[in-house]
């Protein structure tokens, strides 16, 4: 009762007060620290002419401004916890269709879509159950995120996700250096994402993307290991990439203080050390086993950026991978160390021993066997 008469009053207030849309009142129009937040894509107005708009998001992802080209808003969202509009004023005809988290409103329906069901904003639950409610049977599998709109996001209406857009696209980054050979460019175009998820890449379009190409052995290894691990419906991979002026999640905090209680207090830039491994100059990072699968925070560093590429595959994959099916100890580690000779052989740079990693290591140099 008090959340619907809060909710009143902020409306009453709003429709008192005009927001004026213009430059001064977007923040994010002039904000170039995370490239992330600003998006564009394009309109087919009545007249047939093509605008692009910029999309501004907030800390979720949801439309905040809208932009056009000449930085002039035109739109700004106000939202609710659970995605309800609270305000959305406009300076023009067009209305974003992409809202809350980035998911579609059904005009017709009002809710959102958001690929396996949809949600009712209203009430912050979803209209059918949970396809993955077997793996949290503690969480309702109608609740949107937990009852918690305000840390985390649903991409798909399956999987609740950490806040993470750009880290995605760092990963991929990181994996088109690996594969930076002119043969892997067809299945590097596969490579696509729905914001912090990969899309599931058909077997099909995989064939289709090395037709009349020969690979080696490692190659054929790793585009096999990294393909699986992206259809994986059964688990989920998360990964978030360290730096000086942005904070580790606190999904990403809790995670690391299940490893370690000490992280729970400490500050983001002694972790940043502590797992960066700054002796070796090349970055390093840590991987843990989730619920659903594994979390890998990696601390890159400038001095190589293939390295910085080598460190994440070797968490992600060769980490990650074995902690999702439950293995740990010195199987998990070796498969770490063969994925990364793996991934160095195509490189055609060094092999690594493992003797300055965790152990013991079993046969550095064959080939993961867990992918």
């Amino acid at each position: 009762m008090v959340h619907k008469l809060l909710c009143l009053i902020l409306t009453l207030f709003l429709q008192l007060t005009t927001i004026v849309l213009s430059a001064s009142t977007c923040p994010a129009i002039s904000s170039t620290k995370c490239l992330q937040e600003v998006m564009f894509h394009f309109a087919d107005h009545q007249s047939g002419d093509e605008e692009i708009y910029f999309y501004h998001g907030d800390h979720l992802g949801s439309a905040s401004w809208i932009t056009d080209k000449s930085a002039k808003p035109i739109q700004y969202i106000h939202y609710l916890p659970y995605g309800e509009i609270l305000a959305n004023q406009r300076a023009s005809g067009y209305d974003e269709r992409f809202k809350f988290t980035t998911k579609e409103l059904d005009a017709e329906s009002g809710y959102y879509y958001f690929g396996a069901r949809y949600l009712m904003s209203e009430l912050g639950y979803f209209l059918s159950t949970d396809p993955l409610t077997d793996k949290t049977p503690e969480i309702s599998s109608y609740l949107y995120c937990n009852g918690n709109p305000l840390k985390y996001i649903d991409p798909t209406g399956k999987e609740i996700e950490g806040v993470s857009i750009s880290d995605a696209m760092r990963f991929r980054a990181d994996i088109k250096r690996i594969l930076n050979d002119t043969k892997f460019s067809s299945f590097t175009k596969l490579l696509k994402l729905s914001k912090n998820k990969f899309r599931y890449i058909s077997q099909d379009a995989l064939e289709k993307s090395f037709n009349g190409i020969s690979l080696s052995e490692d190659e054929a290894h790793y585009i096999k290991m990294l393909t699986n691990t992206i259809n994986d419906k059964n688990h989920t991979y998360k990964i978030e990439y360290f730096s000086m002026d942005i904070n580790i999640s606190e999904y990403g905090k809790a995670i690391l203080a299940q490893h370690n209680p000490n992280y729970a207090t400490l500050p983001d830039n002694v972790i940043g050390v502590i797992v960066g491994n700054p002796d070796s100059g090349y970055g390093g990072g840590i991987t843990m086993p989730t619920d659903l699968g594994s979390y890998s925070l990696i601390v890159p560093t400038m001095k190589t950026r293939l390295e910085n590429a080598i460190v994440s595959n070797h968490e992600l994959l060769g980490h990650g991978l074995p902690c999702s099916f439950g293995i740990t100890g010195s199987p998990n580690n070796s498969n770490a160390i063969q994925t990364e000779n793996m991934i160095r052989r195509i490189l055609q740079m060094g092999q690594n021993n493992g003797k300055n990693h965790a152990g013991p290591i079993i046969s550095p140099y064959i080939l993961p066997s867990i992918y």
